[in-house]
């Protein structure tokens, strides 16, 4: 009997921890390059993803965009709407860097060990028709 074809995960969360770290931080720095008593980092991290979410909603079909350029417009414009100093191009370093190397979630090693065995496969498109 044939192995497996395919193997689809839900990746953050589920086998690796998210980005909250990151987000937190980067949230943090907007508050500290925006002006005095202005906003909040939880204020700042609503912003964003809304704005993140909002783009992701219309970023299909001829108005695709990558999720790294999603993460670029949506904290520039955070950023501008409360008026800090701070480069969204340097604070995304960090969540950029995350994502190409997350850390296992400490309580997910359960799944990876059910993974494991499948690591030598090689990855690629899924084709229909196959």
């Amino acid at each position: 009997m044939p192995g497996p074809r395919a193997l689809l995960l839900d990746f953050y969360g589920t086998l690796v921890d998210e980005d909250t770290d990151v987000i937190t931080a980067i949230c943090q720095q907007v508050c500290e390059h925006a002006p005095p008593q202005t906003v909040s980092p939880a204020e700042v991290a609503r912003a964003w993803s809304s704005a993140f979410r909002e783009l992701t909603g219309a970023a299909h079909g001829p108005a695709f965009r990558c999720q790294r350029d999603l993460a670029r417009m949506s904290l520039a414009a955070t950023v501008s709407r409360y008026r800090s100093t701070a480069d969204p191009e340097v604070l995304l370093r960090a969540q950029f860097a995350y994502w190409r190397r997350p850390q296992l979630g400490g309580d997910r090693c359960a799944p990876v060990s059910l993974v494991r065995p499948c690591l030598s496969w090689r990855a690629g498109p899924v084709r229909s028709g196959a």
